[in-house]
């Protein structure tokens, strides 16, 4: 795994796994660019954030209705949730803090993905 491990101050490797429980959970790796985003929303937000989703192999994200090109694929996507703020404010906390990466909003949290352009939607 990458070494950026050790300066991320809030999220863990074994958070962003695939949870088919068949792959091995790293058909590849969180992207660096992913997790320094969600770090930076953690500490904004002041509330432990937890990975619902993080990284899928093709077979996971298909049992689990995942879009045929999901992010979550490809390592640089989570969909993530509180125990205490809404998914609408940290939506917009998301929004702000990734110019140029799909933030989407959901009843159970958001998800975010730094794609590299912006996308926004409600599911």
């Amino acid at each position: 795994p990458a070494d950026f491990w050790n300066t991320v101050k809030y999220f863990g490797r074994h958070e962003f796994s695939c949870k088919c429980g068949k792959c091995g959970g790293y058909p590849v790796e969180p992207s660096e660019s992913l997790v320094r985003v969600l770090d930076v929303l953690r500490e904004r937000m002041s509330v432990p954030i937890y990975v619902n989703s993080g990284v899928r192999c093709k077979a996971h994200n298909v049992s689990v209705g995942g879009s045929k090109d999901s992010r979550h694929i490809y390592g640089d996507a989570a969909d993530i949730r509180t125990d205490t703020i809404s998914p609408k404010t940290m939506y917009e906390a998301a929004c702000a803090i990734l110019p140029d990466g799909g933030v989407g909003l959901y009843s159970w949290g958001i998800h975010v993905d730094t794609r590299g352009y912006k996308a926004r939607w409600n599911g």
